[in-house]
């Protein structure tokens, strides 16, 4: 009928319409990475410790400032000049190392417990995302949502 030859699109509109606009490279790689999935967080290097291996070192660091306490206290015995102060800069390191690093520790543990749960949810908002390449843009099917690429980090991230 002639109502329906109205509708009817070209094959060269039909291409048009339905392809994505084109781009070049630098392009598609800035989205990739303005839209690149979030990072998975670290734990510090110096905080990858187990908490038994803390309480075993805090135990020896005890039983080693025990033992330069007794050291130190025998060589002032002998009247040597300055050992006192190396006999206390061997104890504040010894303290040190077994007070400090295990708190230290374990509050770095507890930063990354808490940014992996946050990442755990900002990774699944992520998954949800779909990218339309013909509207340049990223939508939520769940709560229905619209935005650019420039916004799915605050998105993803928003509370």
């Amino acid at each position: 009928p002639a109502e329906y030859e109205s509708l009817r699109l070209t094959q060269k509109d039909a291409e048009k319409y339905l392809q994505p606009p084109e781009r070049d490279q630098s392009t598609w790689a800035q989205l990739a990475q303005t839209m690149a999935a979030p990072l998975k967080p670290q734990l510090p290097r110096f905080a990858r410790v187990s908490l038994a291996t803390l309480r075993n070192l805090r135990y020896v660091s005890f039983v080693t400032a025990a033992l330069g306490v007794a050291l130190v206290s025998g060589i002032l015995a002998l009247a040597v000049p300055y050992v006192r102060l190396i006999g206390l800069c061997l104890i504040g390191q010894l303290a040190l190392v077994g007070w400090g690093w295990p708190a230290y520790v374990k509050s770095e543990q507890e930063k990354f417990q808490e940014s992996l749960s946050l990442w755990g949810q900002a990774k699944s908002r992520w998954y949800q995302l779909f990218y339309c390449a013909r509207d340049a843009s990223v939508f939520t099917l769940t709560p229905r949502r619209l935005m650019t690429p420039d916004q799915v980090r605050s998105y993803v991230f928003e509370h």
